[in-house]
């Protein structure tokens, strides 16, 4: 699992865009801390592997900081060399996975727009592009080869922050002004600023929505369930709380990401911000951490 917030320059002292994730992962799973150069690439029918599928490659990728699962091609998080920065959460939908791995992971993408982008606006649509043609049947588990999900991502630059949220092949968006937080399950309600085009006639098709009421992104396409097993509500809140200081400071982000919330006595578990593992109910913990300060120099 995962927490990820966006900070906005007039919430803290760095008059900075700021965005921090914890990457929640499988206790054995070593989390990668590279610097990888810009790159030419001059061979036009080259191919890119990524963690299951291979995709073209692009005649130059730019310089990045990542920090990602050591087996995969993907990354949990990092910025690139224009101060373009991702996170992503898993999230859990209505939707069931063929499970042939013939997607993309969140990570996939997360890397691919780093590379490949200089802002959010296009990392935002980018991504929207990956999740239309390749999809996101994709293992994101290591030990847990069953372990398929969603995602969510916080895009982030010096200038602008967006959320998109994901369930199979539709999205929704939406830009930020404000202090926003994800975890795992969809956050997005009726407040889209886009929407995948055939996202509100699927959902009725399917009867997952009230012809009568407003079209609710999260409520049509949320499996409760795994969602509510997740505590996504319960870490947002916790996350939610930086907003009480009156301008952020890098202290904040730290504690904010060091935080067991009231669970001072039993470390494992999913309400905690800072995870533990343990068990069948808390299999992940924090293995990675990241804060970024976005200025505009």
């Amino acid at each position: 699992m995962c927490d990820t917030f966006y900070i906005p320059k007039k919430s803290n002292i760095y008059n900075a865009n700021i965005l921090c994730k914890n990457s929640d992962r499988e206790p054995n799973e070593a989390q990668s801390i590279l610097h990888i150069k810009r790159q030419s690439h001059k061979n036009p029918q080259q191919k890119l592997k990524l963690t299951y599928i291979e995709i073209p490659q692009v005649k130059e990728t730019y310089e990045i900081f990542i920090s990602k699962p050591f087996q995969m091609w993907g990354v949990e998080m990092g910025v690139n060399e224009f101060g373009l920065a991702i996170g992503n959460e898993a999230v859990f939908t209505k939707f069931s996975f063929s499970k042939k791995n013939s997607g993309l992971t969140g990570m996939d993408m997360i890397r691919l727009s780093l590379e490949r982008k200089q802002t959010a606006k296009d990392a935002l649509e980018y991504i929207i592009e990956l999740v239309e043609t390749y999809g996101q049947d994709a293992c994101g588990g290591y030990e847990n080869k069953n372990f398929y999900y969603h995602n969510s991502f916080l895009i982030v630059d010096k200038k602008e922050a967006y959320v998109l949220e994901t369930a199979d092949k539709f999205w929704a968006y939406k830009k930020l002004n404000d202090f926003y937080s994800i975890s795992n399950g969809l956050t997005i309600t009726d407040d889209f600023d886009a929407i995948h085009p055939d996202a509100i006639n699927y959902a009725k098709k399917h009867n997952w929505i009230n012809n009568e009421e407003k079209f609710n992104f999260q409520k049509a396409f949320s499996d409760k369930l795994y969602t509510y097993f997740s505590k996504c509500n319960v870490r947002r809140n916790l996350t939610k709380k930086i907003t009480q200081k009156d301008k952020i400071h890098i202290l904040d982000c730290i504690e904010t990401l060091q935080s067991h919330g009231d669970n001072k006595n039993k470390l494992d578990t999913m309400e905690s911000v800072c995870l533990h593992s343990g068990g069948l109910l808390t299999p992940s913990e924090t293995t990675g951490s990241m804060i970024t300060i976005l200025r505009e120099k």
